[in-house]
């Protein structure tokens, strides 16, 4: 599960760690979840993420609040 708004560090984990692993060595498949987010600006910036990755689910009936912290990984 990841922050709504991590845009920069899903990001950076797409460019690095997601991407530097040789298909003949191993396949590797990845998802990001995130919860419904608040805000327009989010909205159109995570719309676009989803639209340009392929590699992220939103959870519409799961609101990302401060609480739900412990539930986050990147």
């Amino acid at each position: 599960m990841s922050r709504v708004d991590e845009f920069e560090r899903r990001k950076a984990l797409r460019e690095t760690m997601l991407s530097g692993v040789p298909d003949r060595d191993v396949q590797l498949d990845y998802k990001f979840f995130v919860g419904r987010a608040e805000g327009l600006w989010t909205r159109f910036r995570l719309s676009l993420q989803v639209s340009k990755h392929g590699d992220m689910f939103v959870l519409e009936d799961l609101k990302d609040v401060q609480t739900r912290l412990s539930e986050k990984r990147y």
